[in-house]
């Protein structure tokens, strides 16, 4: 996993099981978590997402288990997404969702 990300999650209460792969799948990924994730316990809501030219996001899921994949959940309409969804910074210091 890129160093950035394990910072995100960890700075925004993420549990970062040892040994999980979630690296960002591909160029121009940032990351995100849905706005709802924080009001259930089991889950943490981060995804790996990209602004497509269209204007809609490519999303791509972050595994909460030890050696797994992100894997490709969908194309979202820009609207939707950025309703559900916040970027989380992966800056020294700055707060996700």
């Amino acid at each position: 996993m890129a160093e950035g990300a394990v910072a995100a999650l960890m700075r925004c209460g993420g549990n970062i099981p040892e040994g999980v792969r979630a690296g960002p799948p591909g160029e121009g990924f940032a990351l995100y978590r849905h706005r709802s994730a924080g009001k259930l316990g089991y889950w943490h809501g981060y995804y790996w997402a990209r602004r497509r030219g269209s204007g809609d996001y490519e999303i791509w899921s972050i595994p909460d288990h030890p050696g797994g994949r992100p894997v490709p959940c969908g194309i979202f309409p820009r609207e939707g997404f950025e309703r559900r969804y916040e970027r989380c910074d992966p800056a020294p210091g700055a707060r996700c969702c």
